[in-house]
């Protein structure tokens, strides 16, 4: 099966809901994609070697100064959740930002991260171990953490 990102990048294909696939499996509805999600903006992150690039990514945003997903975060998340359901070898790896002007920003961007890591493994029953986590805290204020897909070889 060939996999195209929906924005044109290369070997990923957009995830439909699995609830869509089993209706279409059942001639019930026609199965429907998800709807597009946004790429994140730079840094660029790298898949860990061994790995194949050029995956989605998701962006989790957050309030201000704190690690409390908003509503459109937590949209998204249900679609990181639903990519990671429906293609099991799939790998994430997340970066949880902060601006420097927060106050202790490396802290909250570590808090941003592992509240995104809670909600995927406690609510939808992702398992960790295809996770990684990482941090960064930049001049610019963003309140997100960025999620790259990859494929585990």
């Amino acid at each position: 099966v060939s996999k195209r990102a929906p924005s044109g990048g290369k070997n990923y294909r957009a995830p439909q809901a699995p609830s869509a696939h089993k209706k279409a499996a059942a001639g019930g509805e026609k199965a429907q994609p998800s709807p597009a999600v946004p790429k994140a903006e730079s840094p660029a992150a790298s898949a860990p070697e061994g790995a194949s690039e050029g995956a989605v990514s998701y962006k989790i945003s957050f309030d201000a100064n704190t690690a409390n997903i908003t509503a459109e975060g937590q949209r998204q998340l249900s679609y990181v959740a639903d990519a990671m359901t429906y293609y099991p070898q799939e790998s994430l790896k997340m970066i949880g930002f902060a601006g420097a002007h927060e106050s202790d920003a490396q802290a909250v961007a570590d808090r941003r991260a592992r509240q995104v890591l809670s909600v995927l493994v406690e609510k939808y029953g992702i398992d960790s171990r295809r996770i990684q986590i990482q941090t960064r805290v930049l001049e610019a204020a963003r309140p997100e953490v960025a999620i790259y897909s990859y494929v585990r070889q």
